[in-house]
């Protein structure tokens, strides 16, 4: 019996029965809007043809450059056509609040002619120039009226309703990005600012402050959210000074190592560069690399019947010296080859990759603003954006409150901890607590461990290290010998040899690692992960490391969570509601890589207990950028395989499902698809009597998104020190979706800036929980992490499945590499997934009942 994907439809707005009391703002404005009977918006689809150049090439059409034309044609070369400024989404949508004035009168559609470029500013040489065509089409109009169904929570209108309904709101959504769009470099919904003297520098990047921005839905009226974020631009210059302080430090260019080599190509990736050729018109344009290319002055090509090099060629037909032709190049789609000595970075460039680690640091910082700075900061963007003098808002009579929307939320109780000396312990402090004085729940035995010594340290300073780590095992309650086998490690030996020799008698070793040593570190975790089946907990001695009480009562943590012990038990009434009704708890992930070339991976982890403590993970590699977790019916089988086996062959009856990493306009889609692989894996375990079948609650939790809560006037004493709201805050009304059932849940305690809520929203719901148990139960599930002594921000199952992910790299063999390694493509360019599960290695059978990704 096949099963399809399933299309999920909202399940409808569901709210706790709970009192609210707790005063709080949101960084959200009320959007008022003329919703008059005729009032309606206009949409244009646009067609931009670039013509012929007069090199006999075709230009590429860009977002930017879409952007661009269209800005010239609304207001400098038929500024006639357009009533009010329009909304153009820069690719093939245009929305105006008054019906353009096409010739002939009346007629849906006009056929424009225009110049490529803009020859006020660029200068052409005399001669041809290129054209382009951009054909308007009325494609129809939309009322606002179609809102009214949306906001008003009128499920019985037909689905085609609420679609247009959601069409106005990406329409209200361009249209509010137009006022301010040409003052800086827009990003999705983010408006970037362009570098200035008080921008923070990290070479080769400025840190600039960006205005996000966007209309949302929810009950009875229309929001705006805005916040304020900080981006990556590329600094203007030279592309091998660029690329130089890109790579930290002074590499030779005349021979790259494979590592420099392939960082540059990934940071290549995203970044335009420009030819610096004098007098010659087409090179002031900027492109992408396809290619990096080593020694690109002394490739050879020929021209005629000649055979020349790169820098021949460009100091005959241009009369330009090439001084450093052993440097690398970039080479264009079309073939072309640049050395970097004629190549450039052009200013104003995002950079879209993930930020490298020596930027992080500083990102971190400008980003952590305290919550009342940051709400400042909201209602200085708000001012930025441009609302109150925008003519395309004031055409479609929309009006944005001046000061953001007070509201009210509730705070949950928080769960109690059960350790092994105490079976009611309550915590002081919401969301915190301290292991130091306490016995562990469910201690895990060592019966012999090895200390390994990667570092300069000597002996008797390891020997200290040991009997710190060995006093704090045996005050948590664990049982552990006191010798430990000592052994060191010097640079060139072999490493798996020994430990190897150590696993044939202990059941868990220590490695002290200098820091950073990434590669003894990855060649340690793929031991004792895949290669060896043995526990290793590895310690980096950086300089000013302490290694005082706490880090040792953390460290433990982590050790006994990988041994197969439980630190703590959660108790809250929601689990002890479900611990009798066989529940397994899922949390699901994916991850993707910043090169496309190289596969994204894709985690799942699951209970099998009844207090949802212990969990056992399995772990995927997929297509690049591909959301749908694709082997979720192998992964779901294994998780259903592993709970039998550990409860007396017993299957679940409940499945409490948590997604992560998708974005609000694909969870609908891909949650539909993994339930059908979910349900494919239950008909092979349950059979074809659905009634047999567990009951699957599927929530989707985002972390991706702008929405923040800060204490309201006269908090009171629950606001957290830090001044942000107290964890266990849960929001389900005023910002939440009028059709979904959907809450945010900010269950961490503050730590440094503006604390971010999470996002649930439940996509599928058979088990019949109640939002108060759905509510309860995710909180009190972010209390249970294992590595902390605090709530965490989303349920710990998500978290594990967080952290399986970022172990892939330990599963890869050596000639694959880790992140920085090259990339294997087919015969198409693409990722080559086959070439890549081949050298992908399985976790080890020891390991896979235990929580090794701690």
């Amino acid at each position: 019996m096949a099963t399809p994907d399933l299309e999920l439809k909202p399940l409808g707005r569901k709210q706790a029965n709970k009192l609210r009391d707790f005063k709080i703002t949101s960084n959200v404005f009320l959007l008022n809007w003329d919703d008059k009977e005729n009032k309606v918006i206009y949409q244009y689809s646009v067609d931009i043809v670039p013509g012929m150049s007069p090199r006999g090439k075709i230009p590429k059409l860009s977002k930017k450059k879409g952007m661009e034309l269209m800005h010239r044609l609304q207001f400098i070369d038929h500024p006639e056509v357009f009533p009010v400024k329009a909304g153009f989404d820069g690719e093939k949508i245009l929305w105006s609040t008054q019906r353009l004035t096409f010739t002939p009168e009346d007629s849906p559609q006009q056929i424009f002619e225009m110049d490529w470029s803009d020859t006020r500013r660029e200068n052409p040489p005399d001669g041809p120039v290129t054209k382009v065509s951009i054909k308007m089409t009325l494609a129809q109009s939309v009322n606002y009226r179609a809102l009214r169904s949306l906001i008003n929570v009128d499920n019985s209108k037909p689905s085609e309703s609420q679609d247009r309904a959601l069409t106005t709101i990406n329409a209200l959504n361009v249209i509010m990005r137009t006022a301010p769009s040409t003052n800086g470099v827009q990003r999705g919904r983010t408006l970037y600012n362009m570098p200035g003297n008080k921008d923070r520098v990290v070479s080769p990047f400025h840190l600039v402050r960006g205005y996000f921005q966007s209309v949302r839905p929810t009950v009875q009226r229309l929001i705006v959210n805005v916040d304020v974020t900080i981006g990556l631009m590329v600094q203007e210059g030279p592309l091998a000074r660029i690329c130089e302080e890109f790579l930290r430090g002074r590499p030779n260019f005349n021979n790259l190592s494979p590592q420099h080599f392939q960082q540059i190509r990934n940071f290549l990736r995203e970044v335009r560069v420009s030819i610096n050729i004098p007098g010659h018109q087409y090179y002031r344009k900027s492109f992408l690399a396809h290619q990096l290319i080593r020694r690109a002055g002394r490739e050879t090509f020929e021209v005629g019947t000649t055979r020349t090099t790169v820098a021949e060629y460009f100091q005959t037909r241009y009369r330009v010296r090439i001084p450093n032709p052993d440097w690398p190049g970039i080479q264009l789609p079309g073939g072309s080859i640049f050395p970097f000595d004629i190549c450039k970075v052009p200013p104003g460039q995002l950079y879209k990759r993930t930020p490298p680690p020596f930027v992080q640091n500083e990102l971190v910082r400008m980003s952590a603003t305290k919550p009342q700075e940051r709400l400042r900061d909201v209602q200085m963007a708000r001012q930025a954006l441009g609302y109150d003098t925008s003519t395309s808002m004031a055409g479609a009579g929309l009006r944005v409150a001046n000061d953001p929307s007070n509201m009210l939320g509730r705070l949950l109780e928080p769960p109690r901890l059960e350790y092994g000396d105490i079976k009611d312990f309550k915590l002081g402090k919401r969301g915190v607590w301290d292991v130091r004085d306490r016995r562990l729940a469910g201690p895990a035995t060592v019966t012999c461990w090895g200390v390994l010594n990667c570092t300069p340290q000597n002996p008797a300073t390891m020997a200290r290290y040991a009997q710190d780590l060995l006093k704090t095992m045996r005050a948590r309650g664990k049982s552990v010998p006191t010798d430990a086998v000592h052994q060191s490690c010097i640079p060139g030996q072999d490493i798996e040899k020994i430990l190897t020799d150590f696993s044939k008698t202990c059941n868990f070793i220590v490695a002290f690692l200098p820091d950073p040593a990434p590669d003894v570190y990855i060649r340690v975790k793929r031991f004792g992960d895949v290669t060896g089946g043995t526990v290793t907990q590895c310690i980096r001695l950086s300089q000013g490391k302490r290694l005082n009480d706490q880090y040792w009562n953390n460290l433990v943590l982590k050790i006994n969570g990988k041994l197969g012990g439980v630190n703590t038990f959660v108790v809250d009434p929601t689990l002890i509601a479900l611990s009798g009704m066989n529940v397994m708890v899922l949390g699901a992930d994916v991850s993707h890589p910043d090169d496309v070339s190289r596969p994204s991976v894709s985690s799942l982890v699951s209970s099998w207990d009844a207090k949802l403590s212990r969990y056992s993970g399995s772990i995927r590699l997929q297509q690049p950028r591909v959301e749908m977790i694709q082997d979720m019916e192998a992964m779901m089988t294994e998780a259903l395989r592993n709970y039998w086996f550990r409860n007396e062959k017993k299957l679940p009856q409940v499945l409490i499902f948590y997604r992560d990493g998708l974005s609000e306009g694909e969870f609908r889609r891909v949650a539909g698809q993994e339930v059908a692989a979910i349900q494919r894996s239950l008909l092979a375990a349950y059979g074809t009597t659905k009634a047999r079948w567990p009951k699957l609650t599927f929530i989707v939790v985002g972390k991706r998104h702008h929405i923040r809560f800060f204490p309201g006037p006269n908090p009171g004493r629950d606001v957290d020190p830090t001044g942000n709201c107290p964890s266990g805050l849960v929001v389900d009304t005023d910002v939440t979706h009028p059709l979904e059932w959907d809450f945010y849940l900010q269950s961490q305690p503050g730590l440094k800036g503006t604390s971010r809520p999470s996002h649930y929203t439940v996509v599928m719901d058979q088990s019949g929980v109640s939002p108060e148990q759905v509510q309860n139960l995710s909180y009190a599930l972010c209390h249970s992490y294992a590595r902390a002594t605090r709530a965490v921000s989303i349920p710990a199952p998500v978290y594990y499945a967080d952290l399986i992910c970022r172990r892939s790299k330990f599963h890869f063999r050596d000639e694959v590499g880790g992140s920085d390694g090259g990339s294997v493509v087919d015969e198409n360019g693409q990722c080559n997934l086959e070439y890549y599960k081949a050298h992908f290695d399985p976790i080890s059978p020891a390991m896979k009942q235990l929580m090794y990704f701690l």
